[in-house]
């Protein structure tokens, strides 16, 4: 009974090594044309941007 445990645990893992090993690296192309830009906000404060939250 161990051994054959041990058979499949060494089999299974051998399995899964060997779909790794086929499996591309994933890759990307990316292109861009014009410019990037962070996204900016203002922040309008009433009376000084003192809050009252009393």
């Amino acid at each position: 009974m161990k051994k054959q445990l041990a058979g499949l645990a060494v089999l299974s893992s051998l399995m899964l090594g060997m779909t790794a090993a086929h499996a591309a690296p994933p890759t990307i192309e990316l292109k861009v044309k014009g410019k990037l830009g962070v996204p900016t906000c203002n922040v309008m404060a009433p009376d000084d941007g003192i809050y009252d939250l009393s």
